[in-house]
């Protein structure tokens, strides 16, 4: 299989979103800092960070995509708690939107 990506970052100075471009395992994410901006000690934004631990997750097992998206809202709530960031309200909280697919033979899955 031959692939080949396009990756442009939008008019904002900080890009959130990141690439997975794996073996079968294809994703964008496209995160979101809360409504309370937030930078860690590497200057990156909650999306950031969202999106980096999701792309991490989904490239990084052969799970089911579902249960992968389910680790990687974890792994994001993980470590939204080790940076002391208060997610009883969603204007603190960080995300990633996904949309991830892995193409094996003749098996398409995608989640999204």
């Amino acid at each position: 299989m031959h692939v080949q990506s396009v990756y442009l970052q939008g008019v904002k100075d900080i890009n959130e979103d990141d690439l997975l471009i794996g073996e079968h395992t294809f994703g964008v994410f496209d995160g979101a800092t809360g409504l309370v901006p937030y930078r860690n000690n590497k200057d990156e934004t909650g999306g950031q960070i969202a999106a980096r631990i999701a792309k991490k997750v989904f490239g990084s097992s052969s799970e089911p995509l579902q249960k992968l998206a389910i680790l990687a809202n974890e792994e994001i709530a993980h470590e939204m708690d080790e940076q002391g960031i208060d997610t009883s309200s969603a204007v603190y909280r960080w995300s990633t939107t996904a949309a991830v697919v892995r193409v094996k033979q003749d098996v398409l899955e995608f989640t999204g």
